[in-house]
């Protein structure tokens, strides 16, 4: 069970607000698990993939995102989702 997320070891505030929305729809829609386990099609990767749940989860952003920021979000939340620990390594200061 995953707890409210706050991202505030993440500096710049555009990324935070991205992956903050995103983290809200991947909770609210319990794609959790999804994420966790997904593996995009080579050639399509999260940005041309139209699985039921990404179109589920696109729809539930309100961020405004463009192509690549959308793609983006779809990784982090990979990545949080197989491990947060290491996702939140990833930000931290040096």
């Amino acid at each position: 069970m995953y707890k409210y997320e706050t991202f505030d070891y993440i500096t710049c505030e555009n990324t935070r607000n991205m992956i903050v929305d995103a983290y809200n729809a991947v909770i609210s829609l319990n794609l959790e698990t999804f994420f966790e386990t997904f593996i995009p099609e080579p050639d399509q990767g999260f940005m041309f993939s139209n699985t039921r749940e990404l179109i589920m989860f696109s729809d539930a952003l309100t961020y405004d995102h463009s192509g690549s920021s959308y793609a983006y979000v779809c990784r982090y939340m990979q990545s949080y989702f197989k491990n947060p620990e290491n996702f939140k390594n990833m930000f931290a200061k040096s």
